[in-house]
């Protein structure tokens, strides 16, 4: 909705409110702005390089050599260009600026990462077994007996191992750490009767029948969890 004629000509908003109105020449040049208000025309050649801007106000124009290279800029604007043998080794880049290539030796051990700056490699025994890691660092080996309880976790690390009766039930676990026990609670939520109809006062909703893949994404998330939690205790 326009606010009154004079409103909308300082603003630059067309008849309905819109930013489709040309400011006029002067303040659509300074601003970058086309005929209707958008952003498609150039501010100038100087301008333009010092944003990095091609003609029609993108970012696909290069900076300059200097520039591009010191923010690993290819020719068009793009983060594929090498920053320099050193810089590309020091934060693990290939030649074209990507993750792929392994940072050194130590580093690469000290991160568990292989010859490709993958997780698949183990830390080594010690640091694996600290990890709960298995040879190739997932997370199927047990931390042993004390840890994998604390857990949770049954002998292959997954979430299949009750925690005790009442952890279980704080959790609304059955015998064997799944969903398919029944949680009590109460049939009334405020002024709202929860209940099924006909349904007796001390009616307890069940949470049975949950999907092998739900049980499977709980697991992922607790895995992940767990492992983050260590490596960021890890000195």
């Amino acid at each position: 909705m326009g606010l009154s004629p004079t409103e909308d000509l300082t603003m630059g908003l067309g008849l309905g409110g819109d930013l489709t109105m040309g400011l006029g020449p002067t303040e659509d040049q300074r601003l970058g702005l086309g005929p209707v208000g958008d952003l498609t025309m150039g501010l100038g050649p100087t301008e333009d390089q010092r944003l990095g801007l091609g003609p029609g106000g993108d970012l696909t124009m290069g900076l300059g050599p200097t520039e591009d290279q010191r923010l690993g800029l290819g020719p068009v604007g793009d983060l594929t260009m090498g920053l320099a043998p050193t810089e590309d080794q020091r934060l693990g880049l290939g030649p074209v600026g990507y993750l792929t290539m392994g940072v050194s030796p130590t580093e690469d051990e000290r991160l568990g990462l292989g010859p490709g700056g993958d997780l698949t490699v183990g830390l080594g025994p010690t640091k694996d077994q600290r990890l709960g890691l298995g040879p190739v660092g997932d997370l199927t080996m047990g931390l042993g007996p004390t840890e994998d309880q604390r857990l949770g976790l049954g002998p292959v690390g997954d979430l299949t191992m009750g925690l005790g009766p009442t952890e279980d039930q704080r959790l609304g676990l059955g015998p064997g750490g799944d969903l398919t026990m029944e949680v009590q609670v109460g049939p009334v939520l405020g002024d709202l009767d929860t209940r099924p109809p006909g349904a007796p006062v001390s009616h307890a909703w069940a949470c049975r029948d949950f999907l092998d893949n739900v049980l499977a994404a709980l697991s992922v998330v607790q895995r992940a969890h767990r492992l983050w939690t260590l490596v960021i205790r890890m000195p």
